[in-house]
């Protein structure tokens, strides 16, 4: 089966990803948990600077995180028991029936599909469990929320890239051949952020820089006029979290 051809619009980013990019709640890793059965081995697909193998290797004895980026696996946390691997995500070298738990962050809708299903099923053990999360845009209150939808779908509405769609759906039009578990609620991450920060992670988004790349300038610049005026101090910044779940049958 021919696969699609590699899609790395982070590298550039790389930076970016770790300074801004928020971790994730323990709450949803805690819901995780409870649907696995053992904890030895996790590979958290798409890691980028490792974000989800932190949290997974606190309670894994192993971790495996893979990307196609070297930019951002070389800014990733190093633990003992994590192995960071260049790697795509439809075709690795794990064995078969290798791991308790996959784990994609905010991914898989990079992925081509049916092959990262097959390759997904291959190294899965029975019983084991499949999360695939991410977040929908972010809020912080009524006036903000506003200006940043306007930010999102007006001035760079056109620089997504198509597979940003799936994010918007909640992952809902992507096929999984596995058992789904259902998820009857959402999670979600509350974070201090500055201004400066908070600009700083839009400017993170993959949107942002194809515009740039477009137009020669940076859309952030009136972005932040316009919060400048109602942006007092820290503010806090929620991400709120939508996660589908699986499990390989015996």
């Amino acid at each position: 089966m021919k696969l699609k051809g590699i899609k790395d619009h982070f590298s550039e980013l790389s930076q970016g990803y770790q300074k801004y990019r928020p971790s994730y709640p323990k709450e949803l890793f805690e819901f995780i948990y409870g649907h696995c059965r053992y904890f030895d081995k996790a590979w958290d697909c798409g890691t980028g600077n490792g974000q989800a193998a932190i949290m997974l290797s606190k309670k894994f004895k192993e971790v495996f995180a893979t990307d196609i980026s070297q930019n951002q696996l070389n800014l990733a946390t190093n633990q003992d028991n994590i192995t960071y691997l260049i790697q795509r995500a439809e075709s690795t070298e794990f064995e078969s029936d290798y791991f308790d738990l996959i784990c994609v962050a905010q991914a898989v809708h990079w992925f081509d599909l049916d092959t990262f299903n097959t390759e997904a099923k291959r190294v899965l053990k029975p019983d084991g469990t499949l999360a695939i999360w991410g977040y929908d845009l972010i809020m912080v209150n009524q006036k903000i929320d506003m200006i940043v939808d306007q930010f999102y779908n007006k001035t760079v509405g056109e620089y997504w890239n198509k597979e940003r769609k799936s994010i918007e759906k909640h992952y809902e039009d992507l096929d999984f051949t596995f058992e789904e578990i259902p998820v009857k609620y959402f999670f979600e991450f509350k974070i201090q952020w500055s201004l400066d920060h908070f600009i700083g992670y839009i400017s993170s988004w993959s949107a942002v820089k194809n515009f740039k790349k477009s137009n020669g300038s940076d859309p952030t610049i009136k972005l932040r006029e316009n919060l400048s005026e109602i942006w007092n101090g820290e503010r806090t910044v929620i991400f709120p979290i939508f996660l589908r779940l699986f499990k390989k049958p015996y």
